[in-house]
């Protein structure tokens, strides 16, 4: 898993962000930040 300070983590995703572009979590990318949040609620509530 890769170091929660870093820019950049693998994605489950095979698309590339709409507003990015990136096929990662980018933290600086408000579209990656809020697709990962609810990632993330998804998983907690699943």
């Amino acid at each position: 898993m890769p170091d929660i300070a870093t820019e950049t983590e693998v994605a489950e995703r095979q698309e590339p962000c709409p507003k990015c572009g990136s096929l990662n979590f980018n933290r600086r990318c408000e579209e990656c930040v809020e697709l990962r949040q609810e990632a993330l609620l998804m998983g907690l509530l699943a």
